[in-house]
């Protein structure tokens, strides 16, 4: 009848209800954990448990949770209202109990932070001695060593000509002396606000580093010799690519930068004309003159489409249950040293001072002390969390559940003059492409029309 197939829509706190409920369930009756390579990445106890304290995540943040600014007026036809409207501190504490528990079930369960512990390969075997270079390695084949201790979920299913296709031959920079580069385009390419989000070696924002040049960062400047690990000795790249954190340079290439690829160490030129850098008459080129590394293994080669060397897509990690139960700590309780421990698990791997000392030092932090307040210590959190999970598929949503969509979406994307050859003209800031956002339409997707014809009960989302 058409009573059970036309159902009223639901308010959000009823959908998150029966999400976790579901989980709940399904938790009782699967296995703590899955083994064998055949049945690798099948859900068990801890992915459930992951997935639900990423649930709880949502339910909590600013979107879901007490939203009277955006949805005051979205409500059914009995004046319900969809979207809560005042702020439920006690959902940010189920949140936190939630994520506890998954933590602890994945760490009872063997999993831990990734480092890399192979020898180094040959072109690298007279740097691995410096920090710099090893603290590269651990934060890049995190996601790329398939299967390591950190991954709790993956999808293995692209690990075929899909990842090709999808991920690494977009990513992958060409080699001009190959005779065949029909696997690597150079297409995915990172917007310059990304790379000013990534930390300085101090382990703070450029913005809130004195140490930093941060009015003058887009000039050029040489190269020094003790820089000789992650860009090319005397040669000029703009400041803003230097004395930044290791997992900038393990996650981005750049002009006069140096990219591990290909099974081998390149110097990378991306003026106009050069090697790495816009070719007539071809489009593939990277827009923004940055090429993502993070998501292209070291050893793939981009000649022929078997010779990348695929990982199974990373769809939780635990350093994001770290960066989820950092989060949810803090929203519930403000800062802590439960919170700095799980913010530093991050930050010891990615080779930068723990929170408390980043924040502590007078010589650097522009800021000081701002991670002992709960607004310093959220802007903190976000901030790492765009960092770590750049590229995974987090940010498009954690924008949005955090209400700053009119701050990040709503400024142009840019990069570099890619069309310029010569330093002076290459290191202008350039408008790649222009955006918008409509608020509060764009928060949500629309009911498909399919949907709402086959169901007239439902209500469409606001603006749609």
């Amino acid at each position: 009848p058409d009573t059970e197939v036309r159902l009223d829509r639901k308010t959000v706190d009823e959908c998150f209800s029966y999400i976790v409920e579901t989980i709940d369930a399904a938790i009782a009756n699967l296995p703590e954990k899955v083994l064998g390579n055949n049945d690798i990445g099948r859900i068990d106890k801890v992915i459930a448990k992951a997935i639900k304290a990423k649930a709880l995540l949502y339910s909590a943040s600013p979107l879901f949770n007490g939203n009277s600014s955006l949805y005051g007026n979205f409500v059914n036809a009995d004046g319900i209202h969809f979207f809560n409207q005042n702020v439920d501190n006690s959902k940010w504490e189920q949140t936190v109990a939630a994520t506890k528990e998954a933590l602890d079930a994945a760490i009872a369960q063997g999993a831990g932070m990734y480092y890399y512990t192979d020898t180094a390969p040959l072109f690298d075997a007279n740097n691995f001695q410096f920090k710099m270079v090893r603290d590269q390695y651990n934060s890049r084949f995190a996601i790329t060593d398939p299967w390591n201790s950190e991954l709790l979920w993956g999808n293995s299913s692209p690990v075929t000509n899909g990842q090709y296709w999808q991920i690494q031959s977009p990513a992958m920079m060409k080699d001009p002396t190959s005779s065949s580069v029909e696997a690597s385009w150079q297409w995915l390419a990172p917007s310059l606000r990304m790379a000013e989000t990534y930390y300085t070696k101090n382990g703070l924002p450029i913005d809130e580093d004195l140490s930093f040049e941060y009015a003058d960062r887009y000039s050029a400047t040489t190269i020094a010799f003790n820089q000789r690990f992650y860009a090319q000795f005397a040669n000029k790249t703009a400041k803003l690519n230097l004395n930044r954190e290791a997992r900038f340079y393990a996650a981005l290439g750049f002009d006069r930068g140096i990219n591990r690829t290909w099974g081998s160490l390149w110097k990378l030129k991306m003026r106009k004309g050069e090697k790495h850098g816009r070719v007539a008459n071809t489009g593939d080129y990277l827009v923004t003159g940055y090429a993502l590394k993070k998501l292209v293994h070291q050893d793939s080669e981009g000649d022929t489409y078997n010779k990348a060397i695929t990982y199974p897509w990373p769809m939780v990690r635990l350093s994001e249950l770290y960066l989820n139960y950092a989060e949810a700590l803090n929203e519930f309780s403000g800062p802590s040293v439960e919170v700095y421990a799980a913010l530093n698990e991050i930050r010891e791997r990615a080779g930068i001072p723990d929170v408390e000392e980043a924040w502590s030092n007078a010589t650097y932090a522009a800021t000081l002390n701002k991670h002992t307040t709960q607004e310093g210590l959220r802007e903190i959190i976000q901030q790492e969390r765009m960092i770590e999970l750049a590229f995974e598929g987090h940010r498009y949503y954690d924008i949005r559940r955090w209400k700053l969509a009119e701050k990040y979406f709503t400024t142009p994307i840019q990069g570099w003059s890619v069309d310029e050859d010569s330093e002076a003209n290459y290191y202008q800031v350039m408008d790649v492409s222009q955006r918008s956002f409509n608020s509060p339409r764009d928060y949500l997707q629309p009911i498909s029309f399919t949907e709402l014809s086959t169901n007239p009960n439902l209500i469409q989302n606001p603006g749609w």
